[in-house]
């Protein structure tokens, strides 16, 4: 399971929409969008103030984001790069 997958699963379980995960967490509705379908690449690991806020509105265990980001930066690297954002560059934005 990845960061995206992780999310979508707990929104899901929560009943929550992309929307309040964004206002929860205190970052664009447009980033959690380009976060879920990969189109934005998962927060460095070390960016824990992002993650905090996204678990803290997911009810996860702290860390538990970061710590899943870091497992996927190791063992999956490739798979942001062989996603739609780099097929169509004009789909990509920079926050």
């Amino acid at each position: 399971m990845d960061v995206a997958q992780l999310i979508q699963q707990k929104l899901n379980q929560l009943g929550l929409e992309q929307r309040g995960l964004a206002d929860a967490s205190e970052v664009t509705e447009s980033y959690t969008s380009q976060l879920l379908s990969w189109k934005k690449m998962p927060p460095a690991p070390e960016r824990t103030h992002i993650y905090d806020r996204l678990g803290k509105a997911l009810k996860l265990p702290s860390g538990k984001l970061a710590s899943l980001a870091d497992l996927q930066a190791e063992t999956e690297p490739q798979k942001f790069l062989d996603s739609d954002v780099l097929r169509d560059p004009l789909h990509f934005h920079h926050e």
